[in-house]
Parts: C-alpha cells; sequence; structure tokens
C-alpha cells in the first residue's frame, strides 16, 4: 500500500519547481493531492499528469487566499510551498516588493495553516503541516533582503506553530534544517 494511499494533501506552489516535483511525488505515493497555484494553465498540465484536484489562486490576495484554503479542506496534511522573489539591492528595495514577498512568502502560510489547523482541531483529528522555507533565512545575500527577511520571518512563525499546535495533535516542520546555533521545538 502506498504510504500516502488516501490522503488528502495541499501542496501550494504547485505549478512549478518543488512545489510540482512535490505533487508529483505525493500522487505516485498514493495522495489525493489539492494543488494551489497561480497559473491555471500549469495546474492543468499538472492535473492531466497526476487527476489532482486544483485550485487557481493569487496567493498576495489575503481574502482570495481564505477562500481557497477553505474551499481545498478537508486535507489531512498541508505543505505551504508557494513563494516568490524580487531582486533588488537592499538601498532601492521598494516597500512594494516588501510587501508581496511578505504577502505571499509569510502572510499566506499563515492563512492557509490557520484554516487548515481550525478544520482539525474542530474535526477533531491530528494532522501535519510542512513550511517550505529556505536557507535565505540563515544567511544574507545581495540583492535578496526582502525574500531573506520573508523566509526568517516563516521560520519564526514555524517555531510558534509548533509549539501552539503540537499539543492539538498537528506536527509543524520546515523544511530546512535548524542551523547548529539554533533548535526547533
Amino acid at each position: 500500500m502506498p504510504a500516502f494511499s488516501a490522503r488528502r494533501v495541499i501542496v501550494t506552489g504547485a505549478g512549478k519547481g518543488i512545489g510540482r516535483a512535490t505533487a508529483v511525488m505525493l500522487s505516485r505515493r498514493g495522495a489525493q493531492v489539492i494543488a494551489l497555484s497561480r497559473s491555471e494553465a500549469d495546474l492543468a498540465s499538472l492535473a492531466a499528469e497526476t487527476g489532482c484536484r486544483t485550485i487557481a489562486v493569487d496567493l498576495a490576495d489575503p481574502e482570495a487566499t481564505r477562500a481557497a484554503a477553505r474551499a481545498a479542506l478537508p486535507a489531512d496534511l498541508l505543505v505551504n510551498n508557494a513563494g516568490t522573489t524580487e531582486l533588488d539591492p537592499f538601498l532601492e528595495l521598494p516597500e512594494a516588493h516588501l510587501d508581496l514577498l511578505y504577502s505571499v512568502n509569510l502572510r499566506s502560510p499563515m492563512i492557509l495553516a490557520q484554516e487548515y489547523a481550525r478544520a482539525l482541531v474542530a474535526e477533531g483529528r491530528k494532522g501535519a503541516i510542512v513550511n517550505v522555507s529556505s536557507m535565505s533565512a540563515f544567511i544574507g545575500f545581495r540583492d535578496h533582503a526582502a525574500y531573506c527577511a520573508s523566509k526568517a520571518g516563516l521560520d519564526g512563525m514555524t517555531r510558534v506553530m509548533a509549539v501552539e499546535l503540537g499539543p492539538l495533535g498537528i506536527r509543524v516542520n520546515p523544511s530546512t534544517p535548524p542551523s547548529p546555533s539554533r533548535r526547533w521545538r
């Protein structure tokens, strides 16, 4: 029996890259994937390949994100993978780029996790959340001020989520291991 047989898994950013590879892998292992992405064309291609359910959503929009999260439920697992970046030297970083990266890379995972966790608690079920971060949360890269800050924020929120949701039966893990000087609870 496949490892994820009959498990419903929400994967954000599933249209391309790591998110798509995650959705394909989970589907091959028996999961019923609910794929979220901005691009309807990417989602159509993924659905044709895997048979997954798709939801097109702009995760920079908090109301649309909350509606998509609710539409994706119920689910057994959540993979917050979606992310974006804008490359700007720090001295030229526009506020709009910082706002966009925080919206997609930090606020949308929060909203999705809130809706997912609230549903699990209401149903009395256990679950798991994986927040896909980046080594950029630990290392400052040239022209990546907004991206590094958003991923560091995601890691901080992941630690709080683990502490608060763990006692409710919801495991929360980062995708990047902690540095030797930082330990997750």
